[in-house]
């Protein structure tokens, strides 16, 4: 099988585990969209943008009220506005409202809360430009928290996962995540980060030694063991990859997840 088309071919076992614990599928390590840098090359948007658009979707009564409180920038007008467009379902335009107010308000905790919505808005954003602005708003707050506590690790952990998924800003997260690991290499969410991307990349080897450590120290976490069995696979060692994926469907007990990786499993 020709480099192209195993990329290809993990992509999709990637987007299977991808769909059932995050919503998102997550793009190979460099896509047609993107450069050498590993930055995306797509158009770009800048909030005016996302806000005329998302007018566009609102009921005249609604365009009234958010009209007369646009612009104001105290505690209870940036709420109202939040609250106003999460209402009319507008999570990208209530998520920058409460980014406003985290910024106003500036506590470390405000900012991390506040990340966190974009961060579940880009993770299963499908419009490309749009989940590149989200992860970058995720960004931008993180930063700051991060900042604030340089012990924070949670916060680093996801300011360099919003590098790594979402503005594709790889390296950047990549040495972020790795700064995490180094100094513990029990954390979870780094290391199958680092994982994943190994897998992405075809760097199956050091995929297989992260994440064996990971689940020695955490045996029952299916996210390691799907990624790790991606890795053997891989590595064409496709008995130990059925060992691990049968394992894994045990782990999740979802009908729908073990009949998507028996008729994966087929494909072998």
């Amino acid at each position: 099988m020709k480099k192209p088309q195993i990329i290809l071919v993990i992509g999709a076992a990637i987007l299977l585990f991808s769909l059932y614990y995050w919503g998102n599928p997550v793009p190979p390590a460099k896509t047609a969209e993107q450069n050498m840098t590993g930055r995306p090359m797509q158009r770009k948007l800048d909030f005016e943008q996302i806000k005329m658009n998302a007018f566009t979707k609102l009921d005249s009564a609604k365009v009234t009220a958010i009209r007369a409180l646009d612009g104001k920038k105290d505690v209870a007008s940036l709420t109202a506005l939040s609250d106003l467009w999460a209402e009319a379902k507008q999570g990208t335009m209530s998520a920058k409202y409460k980014a406003d107010l985290a910024k106003l308000e500036n506590t470390e905790k405000s900012l991390t809360f506040a990340s966190q919505y974009f961060i579940d808005l880009y993770t299963i954003e499908q419009d490309t430009a749009l989940k590149v602005w989200q992860a970058a708003q995720a960004a931008e707050l993180l930063e700051k928290a991060v900042a604030m506590n340089s012990s924070n690790i949670a916060a680093k952990v996801k300011l360099a996962q919003s590098y790594t998924d979402g503005t594709g800003e790889t390296m950047k997260g990549v040495l972020m995540l790795r700064e995490v690991a180094q100094a513990d290499p029990s954390n979870l969410a780094a290391g199958i980060t680092l994982g994943r991307l190994a897998v992405q990349s075809g760097q199956f080897d050091k995929a297989i030694t992260r994440l064996e450590k990971l689940l020695i120290a955490h045996p029952k976490n299916t996210e390691a063991m799907y990624f790790l069995a991606e890795s053997y696979k891989g590595q064409g060692n496709t008995a130990k990859a059925k060992e691990l994926f049968n394992e894994c469907k045990k782990i999740v007990n979802n009908p729908n997840f073990t009949k998507e990786i028996d008729d994966y499993i087929k494909t072998f």
